[in-house]
């Protein structure tokens, strides 16, 4: 997918600007594992279009190897308890609403 959609893809507000998320990180291309796991197309181009805060919020609360090895999907994304706790909250908020984002520990763990 060349073009952003309309909407972010977590949330799905109607979002002016969005920001492009490689949903396999890109510091982890070179990784060993990661190549094993997907091809080389493959981690090029699975990109998912979010808003800021959701793009903020899936950094907060993992570390790149998180989202290499478990999370490179949106649905993946979705199913996490966290992750489903603010997307059900910031989809009821406005286009130009910026929450205050805090790193989650269990991240580092």
């Amino acid at each position: 997918m060349n073009r952003a959609p309309q909407h972010c893809q977590l949330c799905r507000r109607r979002i002016a600007n969005l920001t492009k998320h490689h949903l396999i990180p890109r510091m982890r291309h070179r990784n060993k594992k990661t190549r094993k796991q997907f091809a080389r197309q493959e981690m090029t181009t699975r990109i998912a279009w979010l808003c800021r805060p959701c793009h903020t919020q899936v950094h907060a609360l993992f570390s790149e190897k998180q989202l290499a090895a478990s999370y490179h999907s949106i649905a993946a994304l979705r199913q996490h308890p966290d992750m489903g706790k603010f997307i059900e909250w910031i989809s009821g908020k406005a286009e130009n609403f910026i929450p205050r984002t805090l790193t989650s520990t269990s991240k580092y763990s």
